[in-house]
C-alpha cells in the first residue's frame, strides 16, 4: 500500500534538511523525485531524480521548470509536497519586510506551484498534495509573527483546496511537524534550558527526526492514504497536547 510506484513527486526545499531527507524516501519507496530548491547549483538527471536550481517565489522561474519538464514525466506526475519554508526572528510585532518574504516563501509560492500542477493532476485523474505546516500554526510564540501567520494559513489553504480538488480525485492534507531537528532549529537544540523545557512537554520525550517527518508525508502520497483529504497529521511527539 506504501508503494510508490515509480510515480513523480515534486518537492520544494529538497537541497537539505526534512526536503532532502523525504525525497529520499520517495526513491526508497519507489517513487521518483523532482526537487526544487534556489541552492541547487543547476539542474541535474537521474533515473530516480531530477534537480532543479528554482526560485519558487519567481512564478516565471515556477512557469519555466513546469513547461520544460518532459510530456512522458509529466504523465507520471502524482503528488506534490510544499515543503520550503523560512522564519524570520523579529521583535518588532509587525516588520513589513520580513512579514511579505516569509508569506512569499510559506504561502504564496504554494499557491503557485499548486496551481500549476494541479494542471497536469487533473489529466492524470489522481494526485496528492502535502503542504508542510507547523505548531506555529497552533500555538503562540514569540517574535515570529510572520511565520505563524503563513502556517496558520497553509493549514486553512489545505482544507480549502481539499473543498475544491477532490471532484478530481486529487487529495490534499497538511503534516504539522513539532520540534524536529534541523540548521532551523540549531538554537533552540544548543540552548540546554530551552531544550530541556521542549523535552519536558514533549510526551515521548526526544527531538523529532527528520525521518518521522518523512514517514507521514510517504503515507499520505501513497494509496494507504486514498481516502484522506483535507485532514493533518500533527507530528510532535505529543507536545502539542500535553496537559498540566
Amino acid at each position: 500500500m506504501f508503494d510508490l510506484k515509480k510515480k513523480f513527486f515534486i518537492i520544494t526545499g529538497a537541497f537539505r534538511g526534512n526536503g532532502k531527507v523525504i525525497a529520499n524516501n520517495i526513491i526508497k519507496n519507489n517513487g521518483r523525485v523532482i526537487s526544487l530548491d534556489k541552492k541547487f547549483i543547476n539542474t541535474s538527471k537521474s533515473k530516480n531524480k531530477i534537480l532543479f536550481k528554482c526560485d519558487i517565489t519567481s512564478s516565471s522561474d515556477v512557469k519555466k521548470i513546469f513547461k520544460n519538464l518532459n510530456p512522458k514525466i509529466k504523465k507520471n506526475i502524482y503528488g506534490l509536497i510544499n515543503n520550503a519554508g523560512i522564519s524570520i526572528n523579529t521583535k518588532d510585532l509587525y516588520d513589513k519586510d520580513s512579514f511579505n518574504k516569509t508569506l512569499d516563501v510559506n504561502l504564496l509560492s504554494t499557491l503557485n506551484l499548486t496551481n500549476e500542477i494541479t494542471k497536469i493532476l487533473k489529466k492524470n485523474k489522481k494526485g496528492s498534495i502535502v503542504n508542510i505546516t507547523s505548531l506555529g500554526s497552533k500555538l503562540g510564540f514569540t517574535n515570529n509573527l510572520s511565520y505563524q501567520v503563513s502556517k496558520n494559513l497553509l493549514h486553512q489553504v489545505s482544507k480549502s483546496q481539499a473543498t475544491d480538488l477532490g471532484k478530481y480525485n486529487i487529495r490534499v492534507n497538511s503534516v504539522c511537524p513539532g520540534y524536529i531537528k534541523t540548521s532551523m532549529t540549531n538554537l533552540s537544540q544548543q540552548n540546554k534550558t530551552r531544550s530541556k523545557k521542549i523535552l519536558a512537554r514533549t510526551l515521548l520525550g526526544r527531538w523529532g527526526t527528520s525521518q518521522d517527518l518523512a514517514g507521514a508525508v510517504i503515507y499520505l502520497l501513497s494509496d494507504a492514504s486514498s481516502f484522506v483529504t483535507g485532514s493533518e497529521i500533527v507530528v510532535d511527539g505529543g507536545f502539542s497536547i500535553k496537559g498540566l
